[in-house]
C-alpha cells in the first residue's frame, strides 16, 4: 500500500470545509467546493492500480447525491464499504477532474481527456458530466475529429450528438473523407453514414473513400489489399454503395478496376449499364441518388445592417422566411456572448466567477398551414459563452405561411442562478420616407438570401451565419 504521502485528495490546496472568520456567510455550494480541496472527513479512497496505486480521497455522501450509482454502490440495498476502491480502467488524473466536477461543477476539458471523462461518466451515470463533454464535442468539432465524435456518440448512445455530428458530416462530407479520422471509423459506424440520404458528396467519390477503408483496413490485418480481401473486409457494406446510380464510365474507372466484384457479377453491372438488364446480383444495390445537393452558408453581418448596441436581459432575434423554393435549414453559427451591458450593471449582485457563466438558448418556431397557427419550441440547450454552431433539420416550403424563427438568448450563472444582461448590437432599419404625410417610418428590410428565398431578421443581431440547403421539389 502507498504511504500517506501518496494520498491526494482533489487539489494540493490546504483548504478544508467552511472555515475561517466567514465561515457563517459561506453558502452551501461554497462549502462543498472548499471540501474538494481537503482530505478532512474524507471516508472512501479510490485506488488506480494502473498508477502506481495512487489514491484519491473523496466523501460517499457528496458522490452519491451527485450520481446514482455511487448512490447505490454506496447506500443501496447491498452497500459496497471497502476503504479502498479499485478503479482500473480509468486514469487517476481523468478521475481526479471527474470528482472536480462533482464537488464544484467546473472541470478542465481538452482533447486528450474528453473521451475518458465521457466515459467516466457513462459509468457512474453523472448526466451533468456527460453533457459537458457533448457541448465541448460539439464546439470543437471539425472535419479532422468528425468520425471520432461520431464514434464517441455511438458507444455512449448519445443519440442527440450522433445525430448533430451525422448532419455535420453530410454537410462536409467530401473533406470528412479525405480526413486521416474516417480510416478509424469501425464498420457499423461507417454502416450508420452510408444509410444517410443527405451525404453531399457524389457516389463515385463515396465509393472512392469506401474502397481506401477498405485498403486501409486490409493492410491493418496485414493483409494484400487485393479486391476480394476488401470485399471481405467490407462485407455487407457493399450493398450500401449505390452502384447502380453511377454512370458506365464511372463504373469501370472505380468500381470495375478495384476487384471488389467477381466476373459473374462484374458481367451483370455491364449489361445493366449497357442495355438495361436487371438480374439478381443487380437487384441487391441501389439506383436512388442520394439528395446531394451541396449547402448554401450564408453570412448574415454582410446582408443585413447593425445598429447601436443596447442591453436585454433576454436576447432575441427573429427569423421571418418567405419561401418560394423549399429548403432545409442545416446550421446556426452564433456569435459570442457579449460583454455585460453597462447599463444593468447592477444586475451583478454576487461576485461569480466569468468560467460560471452559461448562454441558455431556445428557438421557437411558428408557422401557418390552412389558416391554423403552429408553434413550438424545437430547441433548449445551454452552452459556453462562445455558443459555436448549433445543428439544426428544420424544413422550410410553401406549405408553411408566416414562416418565423425566434431565438431567445440568456446569460446566468449556472452556479448561484444570477442572470445577466446581453449588450448585442440591434438590427438595422431603413427609413422610409412619406411624400404625402412628410414622415419617415423605419422598418426592418427583407433581403433574398439565396433563390426563392427571402429573409427579413428583428430586434437583435445574435447569429452571425446560417447554412441551409435546398430541397428537390420532389422530395418537398
Amino acid at each position: 500500500m502507498e504511504s500517506d504521502s501518496a494520498d491526494t485528495s482533489i487539489s494540493n490546496e490546504d483548504q478544508s470545509g467552511c472555515h475561517g472568520n466567514d465561515e457563517a456567510s459561506e453558502t452551501i455550494a461554497i462549502c462543498i467546493k472548499n471540501l474538494c480541496h481537503s482530505e478532512d472527513m474524507t471516508d472512501v479512497s479510490f485506488v488506480f492500480p494502473n498508477d502506481g496505486n495512487r489514491r484519491v480521497r473523496a466523501h460517499k455522501l457528496v458522490l452519491s447525491v451527485r450520481s446514482p450509482v455511487f448512490k447505490a454502490m454506496f447506500y443501496g440495498g447491498l452497500p459496497e464499504n471497502p476503504e479502498n476502491i479499485s478503479i482500473p480502467d480509468i486514469s487517476a488524473n481523468v478521475f481526479t477532474e471527474f470528482i472536480r466536477y462533482i464537488y464544484t461543477d467546473k472541470a478542465e476539458l481538452d482533447d486528450r481527456t474528453v473521451t475518458e471523462l465521457l466515459y467516466a461518466s457513462n459509468k457512474y451515470q453523472f448526466a451533468a458530466m456527460m453533457q459537458k463533454c457533448e457541448e465541448y464535442l460539439l464546439n470543437a468539432l471539425s472535419v479532422d475529429n468528425a468520425c471520432t465524435v461520431f464514434s464517441q456518440a455511438s458507444v455512449f448512445d448519445m443519440t442527440k450528438l450522433k445525430a448533430e455530428v451525422m448532419s455535420y458530416i453530410n454537410i462536409h462530407a467530401l473533406e470528412v473523407f479525405k480526413s486521416p479520422d474516417f480510416q478509424n471509423l469501425t464498420k457499423d459506424c461507417l454502416a450508420d453514414i452510408l444509410s444517410s440520404e443527405d451525404i453531399t458528396a457524389s457516389e463515385f467519390d463515396i465509393i472512392e473513400a469506401i474502397l481506401q477503408w477498405a485498403e486501409q483496413k486490409c493492410k491493418s490485418r496485414d493483409l494484400e489489399p487485393t479486391g476480394m480481401n476488401m470485399r471481405e473486409v467490407l462485407g455487407d457494406l457493399l450493398y450500401k454503395l449505390r452502384i447502380l446510380s453511377l454512370s458506365l464510365q464511372q463504373f469501370s474507372e472505380i468500381v470495375a478496376v478495384s476487384g471488389i466484384l467477381r466476373d459473374d457479377e462484374e458481367l451483370c453491372f455491364y449489361r445493366y449499364f449497357s442495355r438495361g438488364v436487371k438480374s439478381e446480383t443487380t437487384s441487391k444495390f441501389s439506383a436512388i441518388e442520394r439528395r446531394r445537393l451541396p449547402p448554401l452558408s450564408v453570412e448574415l453581418g454582410s446582408i443585413f445592417s447593425k445598429g447601436n448596441r443596447v442591453g436585454h436581459m433576454v436576447a432575441r432575434e427573429t427569423f421571418n422566411f418567405k419561401v418560394r423554393k423549399p429548403f432545409r435549414l442545416l446550421q446556426m453559427e452564433f456569435m459570442e456572448l457579449p460583454d455585460v451591458s453597462p447599463n444593468f450593471s447592477y444586475i451583478q449582485l454576487t461576485n461569480c466567477e466569468e468560467d460560471n457563466h452559461v448562454a441558455h438558448i431556445k428557438i421557437l418556431e411558428t408557422y401557418m398551414v390552412e389558416g391554423s397557427t403552429h408553434s413550438e419550441t424545437i430547441l433548449e440547450t445551454v452552452r459556453s459563452n462562445k455558443i459555436g454552431k448549433i445543428r439544426l433539420n428544420i424544413e422550410f416550403n410553401r406549405k408553411k405561411e408566416n414562416h418565423r424563427l425566434t431565438v431567445n438568448v440568456r446569460k446566468h450563472c449556472h452556479v448561484c442562478g444570477v442572470q445577466t444582461a446581453l449588450n448585442y448590437q440591434e438590427t438595422g432599419q431603413t427609413s422610409n420616407y412619406n411624400q404625402f404625410t412628410g414622415s419617415s417610418n423605419k422598418s426592418y428590410p427583407t433581403k433574398s438570401i439565396a433563390d426563392g428565398i427571402d429573409l427579413q431578421i428583428k430586434e437583435q443581431h445574435i447569429v452571425r451565419l446560417i447554412t441551409l440547403v435546398k430541397i428537390p421539389e420532389e422530395d418537398a
